[in-house]
């Protein structure tokens, strides 16, 4: 009887969590930069809507939600307070859209290829899921102003 108990308990952990991230990468950024972004998908697969309030990050001074708007035809970059994810949906993180900016790298320069970002991102509904995201290749992306961090 002990052992169904103790794997039932172990079942409902591994299944609790509603928020699932896949495909996270975070973009390369020239050698002198000290900012750069992480992109990836959420999927939310509760009966109600969910948010992502914060994301913080340990190699970071400031890690905050944006989402590039097209304003008098000029891409901007705004800081969200919070990112809804749909119930039974997904939202995707990717370049020139929304994503999660990581300002002030701590050692300087931001990381590079091959290197791994260490990322907590926290949730409405109490979830926090801690990552470690790598660095990629920026993929064409280079024209992705950051510089006004």
């Amino acid at each position: 009887m002990w052992k169904i108990i103790c794997l039932s308990l172990i079942s409902f952990n591994v299944f609790a969590a509603d928020v699932m991230v896949k495909d996270a990468w975070v973009r390369e950024a020239p050698p002198t930069s000290k900012t750069t972004a992480a992109y990836l998908q959420l999927h939310n697969h509760a009966k109600e809507n969910i948010n992502l309030l914060k994301a913080e990050s340990p190699q970071f001074n400031k890690v905050e939600i944006h989402n590039t708007i097209i304003e008098n035809n000029v891409a901007k970059m705004v800081e969200m307070e919070k990112l809804e994810i749909p119930a039974n949906g997904m939202v995707e993180l990717k370049p020139k859209a929304l994503h999660i900016m990581l300002i002030e790298a701590k050692s300087g320069v931001s990381p590079k290829m091959g290197e791994m970002v260490d990322v907590k991102l926290f949730f409405s509904n109490q979830q926090v899921e801690e990552l470690k995201i790598p660095v990629k290749k920026d993929g064409g992306m280079m024209n992705h102003d950051h510089s006004h961090h």
